[in-house]
C-alpha cells in the first residue's frame, strides 16, 4: 500500500507525521489497495483461515470492522506521531510543528 510505504519511509526519518486518531483512522485507510477487490491476490497458502479473523477487511466493510483493524495498523500503534480529531486541531498542530 503506498500510503503504509511513504509513512515508514516518513516515519524512518524522524519527520513529524500528522495521523487522525482512532476514530477517523479507519475512513484515512479504508480505501487502500490492500482492502480493494480488484488488487485482492494472495499466494496461494498464505490465506488467513476465516476462524481465527474477528472481522473482513473488505472495501464495503462495516465501521466498526474497520475500527477493529485500523487499530492493529502501525498509524495507530507507532509511538511519536501527532494525532488529531478534527480539521482545527489538525491546522493548530500544522501550525506549532
Amino acid at each position: 500500500d503506498p500510503q503504509q510505504m511513504v509513512f515508514y519511509e516518513l516515519y524512518s526519518m524522524g519527520m513529524p507525521l500528522l495521523v487522525p486518531d482512532s476514530d477517523l483512522l479507519p475512513l484515512f485507510i479504508r480505501l487502500g489497495y490492500t482492502n480493494l477487490r480488484d488488487f485482492a491476490f494472495t499466494r496461494p497458502g498464505w490465506q488467513a483461515p476465516a476462524t481465527e479473523l474477528a472481522y473482513s477487511w473488505t472495501e464495503d466493510a462495516s465501521l466498526w470492522e474497520l475500527r477493529w483493524w485500523a487499530a492493529l495498523t502501525d498509524f495507530a500503534r507507532a509511538p511519536h506521531v501527532l494525532r488529531w480529531a478534527s480539521v482545527p486541531e489538525l491546522l493548530e498542530r500544522l501550525l506549532h510543528s
